[in-house]
């Protein structure tokens, strides 16, 4: 009779742990209760409900009839148990109440402003440790979401692997204080359903690294690992990019081990299915791989680098927690042995910055993608009732007329600079033979800017996102290497 391993019953612990906290989650969602706040333990979560009277107590009475209609297909929804059909009724009574609650005089007395918090608030939870006063983190669920739930009855979500991306920005109340959260990641409630947390970290830059923080632990409680299609990528990433660029490399130089750094590393499960690719493909031959990854969070290398398939390929693993920009300008650092190749896969666009943008509606934009989001005409008051709780991320484009209102992510410049003077490339160059960009926000502008500002005369840049037709995401190989088979982007 087979029995199973130590370490197979504790995965099977852990993971029997991470449903029964989901499924706690979705009782209290088929309740006619407000989630509050879930205070985040190292072993169990604590999930705060408020009654809906009690979290609309002190609705203004100009908007009484709003919220009871709300609250009446709020409750025709959850008692037909989240049927789609109740759901449009639903999401139309909040979008009106947004409507309403905007288009009250300018500016907002300081009871209409409560309100907007509580009204922008609905359905959003805060996630924050015991004994913390401050979130790091937020979350609102596909099912009970009203403005994610506006999008089934436009149609919008057929394809429900770009489901997050339809509601980029959430408010979420910290102590009666407003938050801005931006969306991170999707998992599902539970097994072999749709129905999906939505994961929301911090727009603030200065609370976002905590953010990050917060939500490995969560993960570590709540959800199975996080899989932003990591299969898809990495077949992509390695079969077309990679390995054509270690290919030279290898017959160049006759090397024995394959030297790779990973910047923002994460968990590594990601790097492990590349590295699987890179070894499995052959190219190697007898050669092995030595991989060094970098990040600012508490990781355990083994657990995605001791499979049996793995293990003989690997002449050294190695982790490093620290933030990249400090970890370049330590000057021993850089007589390390040369890299040949750097990873940068998603790390740059988690410093991006957000707005809410307001423009003329003369011409009809409606679906079309400004940054990384579609514009929804649709939802402009739901935006503009951002802007007003959070006018220092507004851009007012336009003064005269209608206005649409929609969000924007923008790369942030500094991101690419160490110690506000030093180009990361640069330095990366200077330890590395390339450097591997896969970001969401770097679009080929901002990097020609960089590149020409910071004077890297040296580096030669492609850009392969057409070729590997990515219409969103962006990918780029950046050496002093010449004679790549994509597009030079620099120099021009």
């Amino acid at each position: 009779m087979y029995e199973r391993t130590k370490k197979e019953k504790h995965i099977i612990s852990e993971e029997m742990l991470k449903t029964f906290w989901r499924l706690q989650i979705y009782k209290i969602l088929q309740r006619k209760v407000l989630i509050d706040k879930i205070e985040v333990h190292e072993q169990s979560l604590d999930v705060k409900t408020i009654s809906w009277e009690e979290y609309w107590k002190d609705t203004p009475a100009v908007f009484q009839k709003k919220v009871s209609e709300l609250h009446k297909t709020w409750t025709i929804y959850i008692d037909n148990g989240f049927n789609p059909h109740f759901a449009y009724r639903y999401s139309d009574a909040y979008l009106l109440l947004i409507s309403e609650v905007v288009k009250q005089h300018l500016p907002l007395t300081d009871s209409q402003r409560k309100f907007l918090v509580k009204v922008l608030g609905f359905e959003n939870v805060i996630l924050s440790f015991t004994n913390v006063v401050n979130a790091f983190a937020a979350i609102t669920t596909s099912i009970r979401n009203p403005v994610f739930l506006s999008f089934i009855k436009r149609g919008l979500r057929k394809n429900s692997r770009n489901d997050p991306c339809l509601l980029p920005l959430i408010v979420a109340a910290n102590n009666n204080v407003p938050m801005l959260f931006y969306h991170y990641r999707k998992q599902r409630l539970l097994k072999n359903t749709d129905e999906n947390i939505l994961f929301f970290l911090a727009a603030d830059l200065n609370i976002r690294e905590k953010s990050f923080h917060g939500l490995d632990i969560v993960a570590r409680n709540l959800v199975p690992p996080w899989d932003s299609r990591i299969a898809q990528r990495s077949h992509l990433i390695t079969d077309k990019v990679l390995l054509p660029i270690i290919s030279p490399i290898q017959k160049k130089k006759n090397k024995k081990v394959l030297r790779i750094l990973d910047i923002g590393s994460g968990d590594g499960q990601y790097t492990s299915t590349i590295v699987g690719r890179i070894l499995k493909s052959g190219l190697l031959t007898s050669s092995k791989i030595e991989l060094t990854m970098l990040d600012v969070l508490m990781v355990d290398p083994n657990i995605h680098f001791s499979h049996k398939t793995l293990l003989p390929g690997l002449a050294r693993v190695e982790y490093i927690r620290n933030d990249y920009s400090e970890w370049l300008t330590n000057y021993t650092v850089r007589q390390c042995n040369q890299y040949d190749i750097v990873f940068l896969f998603r790390i740059l666009h988690n410093f991006s910055h957000f707005k809410i943008i307001s423009e003329s509606i003369a011409t009809d934009i409606d679906g079309s993608y400004r940054s990384r989001y579609k514009i929804y005409q649709y939802l402009s008051d739901y935006y503009h009732g951002l802007s007003l709780l959070f006018p220092e991320i507004t851009e007012d484009r336009t003064d005269k007329g209608n206005k649409l209102y929609y969000p924007a992510r923008v790369f942030n410049d500094s991101s690419l600079i160490i110690q506000q003077k030093y180009s990361l490339l640069e330095c990366l160059n200077s330890i590395s033979n390339g450097i591997l960009i896969e970001d969401g926000d770097l679009t080929s502008d901002f990097l020609i800017k960089h590149l020409s500002e910071n004077s890297c005369n040296m580096l030669q840049a492609y850009d392969l996102s057409h070729n590997l037709r990515l219409s969103i995401n962006h990918v780029y190989w950046i050496s002093q290497m010449t004679g790549a088979p994509w597009k030079r982007i620099w120099p021009a």
